[in-house]
């Protein structure tokens, strides 16, 4: 009876350690690879901005691209921000050299540009049309789009009207891309993947361990 009383405290000692050791396992993220993370429950330290995520104090551009067939003789079109998430900065637009106006409001940046003899660094590739850099000051969900309402060819053939493709060849992309300055440094989009499977290893280990002792003492113990 004696040796019986013993062996249920071995075990339940052991029981004890098996859920110690268990504890031990459990997973841990590091700041750069945390949990997934609703978009409704964005952590105060970053912003997500069109799916990116970006650290509060830090600035990024807004590159729109496009592509026509032809020489751009003149175009219109606007890009939308939430201004009480991010701050207007600056804006470049490399090719377009002449004709070019760029109006700033609240959430809103207005570009228009004539050019008689066309703009020919968007034929038949990919250039940038505009650049605008923003800071980012306050933590949420950000969405920035860009909206062309209309862009002909410098011999009259419309490309796009109302933000619609309507001529073969054309095309138009907005990018978000992180910058290296700010108070901050940018990070990846968030995923629920552990820092390391050492504690589950540990742990199946240290079960295998308990186990053949819990059997040696119960040879020992109840005989």
């Amino acid at each position: 009876m004696k040796k019986t009383a013993v062996f249920i405290v071995v075990a339940i000692l052991l029981c004890f350690s098996t859920l110690t050791v268990f504890a031990a396992g459990t997973k841990y993220y590091s700041i750069t690879n945390p949990p997934t993370i609703p978009p409704t429950q964005v952590p105060t330290n970053v912003a997500v901005v069109n799916g990116q995520v970006i650290n509060v104090g830090q600035t990024f551009t807004y590159t729109v691209t496009l592509k026509t067939p032809g020489k751009v003789g003149d175009i219109i079109g606007e890009i939308d921000f939430p201004s009480d998430l991010v701050t207007y900065e600056g804006y470049s637009i490399p090719n377009l050299p002449e004709g070019v106006s760029v109006e700033v409001q609240d959430g809103k940046i207005i570009f228009r540009a004539t050019s008689t003899g066309g703009y020919a660094n968007f034929v038949g590739s990919e250039a940038t049309l505009i650049q605008v850099k923003f800071y980012v000051k306050n933590s949420g969900n950000a969405n920035i789009t860009s909206n062309i309402s209309d862009c002909k060819g410098v011999d009259g053939t419309t490309y796009i009207s109302n933000n619609n493709v309507v001529a073969a060849g054309v095309s138009f992309n907005g990018v978000v891309a992180s910058s290296s300055s700010g108070n901050g440094s940018s990070t990846s989009p968030v995923t629920g993947d552990s820092n390391s499977n050492a504690p589950i290893m540990f742990s199946l280990l240290a079960i295998i361990v308990l186990s053949g002792v819990a059997f040696s003492a119960r040879r020992y113990f109840v005989k």
